[in-house]
């Protein structure tokens, strides 16, 4: 059985605050209470992430364009290169489709 992978979607529509943008992904990855809510501790604490993660970036154009939207996917993408357990996709606007999940149900394998 595989630990569950935890899937983020952000939007940059939604989230092109760099407050708005880390205080949502500090509560979705339980950051700890000292996280100082900038992009160094952000690359920080998500380096100390060990559960299976997929990120999933929604652009609304070619690029991502919202500036904490696009710092943040370059950060991840970074650490993600280091990491098996952890993905970063980017996906255009309208085009997202049914995000995969290892619950165990409904894939053979575990997220790698």
């Amino acid at each position: 059985m595989c630990e569950e992978l935890k899937t983020i979607v952000i939007d940059e529509i939604e989230y092109d605050d760099k407050e708005k943008l880390l205080g949502f992904l500090a509560e979705q990855l339980d950051f700890p209470e000292y996280f100082g809510m900038n992009y160094d501790a952000f690359s920080d604490c998500l380096g100390d992430v060990f559960t299976p993660l997929k990120l999933v970036f929604v652009s609304h154009g070619d690029a991502i364009s919202a500036e904490p939207v696009r710092i943040v996917h370059e950060i991840a993408s970074q650490i993600a290169e280091d990491k098996s357990s952890m993905s970063v996709e980017v996906y255009p606007a309208g085009t997202l489709q049914a995000i995969d999940t290892c619950n165990g149900d409904d894939m053979g394998e575990c997220y790698e």
